[in-house]
């Protein structure tokens, strides 16, 4: 009898030892190995953005500086409305428009971007996702023939504005008053 009572009583205490502290510990061990899987994943995407980021800073500084003050001007990071309002005033003089009635609108709307490329996440997405708007509303007088070849100005000027409003008052003669009101785009700042 006492032959089969220490193996019994082993066995038993084996048991009981697994049971009250190597299974507490399989649970912790396990946690641990979540842990440790979730700052991999985490290093990895960490090491695959910054690859990411030198590979576009490296684009951004192979960019000529001829063309990076071309894209400054087509979408600044602050809209200068002195200057666009004389590069707008200088647009009707060329087309022998009487240009005045201004209103400036700022930060009207923050247009948002939509994600047009499906490998850009979430996240850079959101990093640009608004641009700052100002809405500038002016009135010009002058013929039909005019107002067209001003709006042709408009369209081809270096400066991104896009024409959200026009509206006519009709007069007699050939002269007739429109009011314009153009959108200007310009990033949010980021520093």
């Amino acid at each position: 009898m006492f032959k089969s009572l220490i193996p019994t009583l082993s066995i038993t205490i084996a048991i009981i030892l697994f049971i009250f502290v190597s299974q507490p510990q399989f649970a912790t061990i396990s946690t641990l190995n979540q842990e440790i899987s979730a700052y991999k994943d985490t290093t990895k995407r960490y090491q695959e953005f910054n690859a990411e980021l030198s590979a576009l800073m490296s684009t951004k500084n192979n960019i000529r500086i001829s063309d990076r003050e071309r894209i400054d001007t087509m979408i600044p990071t602050s809209i200068d409305n002195t200057r666009l309002l004389v590069d707008i005033e200088a647009m009707a003089k060329r087309n022998s428009l009487l240009f005045g009635n201004i209103t400036i609108e700022t930060g009207a709307n923050n247009f948002d971007i939509k994600k047009s490329n499906e490998n850009v996440s979430d996240t850079q997405a959101s990093n640009h996702s608004t641009l700052v708007t100002n809405d500038i509303s002016f009135e010009v007088i002058g013929t039909y023939e005019q107002f067209k070849s001003f709006l042709s100005e408009i369209e081809s000027s270096l400066t991104l504005m896009e024409v959200i409003k026009i509206s006519l008052k009709a007069q007699n003669g050939t002269f007739q008053k429109y009011a314009i009101t153009v959108q200007t785009y310009a990033l949010p700042n980021t520093n």
